[in-house]
């Protein structure tokens, strides 16, 4: 048995279980598709947004932090040793700080796809698969999902996997932003209550 015949035989045995995903996901969102193709999808959106932000929260590697201790040990180190004069020990330290800055780099390259591409790409692929515009003229009487004012193109709307990308995107500057002014309000508290 060559490659090709191996791969189809798997695909054959993994098919039934992605399209049993699919339907699965399309049963639980259905709720949400009542609201309207744009609303629906930025629901799903957001939803994705919130599970990226629970996984980073839940998988964090014990090497992480780990390494973080060990780089600014290091880091300290160096800093004497430069106030010393030993630049031959200032070499050895920036050598050893590189090893930890790359495996540190690795770590948090796995984590970022593990917890955010990961999740973020099978969903987007869900969102272009589930609704095609066949499905999206049954269910909403139009091919896509919103009309452009405008063409770019020879495009005059958007479809679904764009407008789940461009809601994701969206919901992350929004958090940020809602993070940002709650991080200035408890600052301004602090800084009121030592005051007062």
């Amino acid at each position: 048995m060559d490659i090709l015949e191996a791969t189809d035989k798997l695909w054959l045995k993994i098919a039934p279980v992605f399209s049993w995903i699919s339907k699965s996901l399309g049963v639980i969102f259905s709720p949400l598709m009542s609201l309207g193709p744009e609303l629906g999808i930025a629901c799903i959106a957001a939803l994705t947004y919130g599970v990226t932000k629970g996984l980073a929260k839940l998988y964090r590697p014990k090497n992480e932090e780990k390494l973080r201790k060990e780089f600014s040990k290091l880091e300290r180190m160096r800093r004497e040793a430069v106030h010393t004069g030993g630049k031959e020990v200032c070499k050895g330290l920036d050598e050893e700080m590189d090893k930890i800055y790359f495996e540190q780099l690795r770590s948090s390259i796995m984590r970022a796809t593990a917890v955010y591409s990961i999740p973020v790409l099978a969903m987007l692929c869900w969102v272009w698969s589930y609704f095609s515009p066949d499905r999206l003229q049954i269910m909403y009487g139009r091919p896509y999902v919103a009309k452009l004012p405008f063409t770019i193109g020879v495009y005059d709307h958007i479809g679904p996997g764009f407008w789940f990308f461009i809601c994701y995107i969206g919901v992350g500057v929004l958090f940020s932003v809602i993070g940002k002014v709650k991080k200035k309000e408890t600052k301004t508290a602090t800084k009121k209550a030592m005051v007062g």
